[in-house]
């Protein structure tokens, strides 16, 4: 059996803050992208390290600064 994970949240969340895309909800120490300059916006760069992050809850990994997230649902896999 596998263990993995998922995060509505991070799966269907943007939130765009004056230096950074937060992916999920907690803001302070959420999974994100830090951005210098918005003005070089790049809406793949953005969406490819999200789906990163995506990835790694499907493992079963959860990145140490989200663990305390309340959305987490674990789900078990048959393989």
């Amino acid at each position: 059996m596998r263990k993995s994970f998922f995060c509505e949240t991070l799966e269907t969340t943007m939130h765009f803050l004056p230096d950074c895309v937060k992916y999920c909800c907690t803001y302070a120490e959420g999974v994100g992208l830090k951005i210098q300059d918005f003005n070089q916006f790049n809406s793949k760069l953005v969406i490819s390290e999200k789906n990163k992050y995506i990835k790694q809850f499907s493992k079963g990994i959860i990145p140490k600064h989200v663990k305390a997230v309340f959305y987490i649902k674990k789900n078990h896999l048959l393989m």
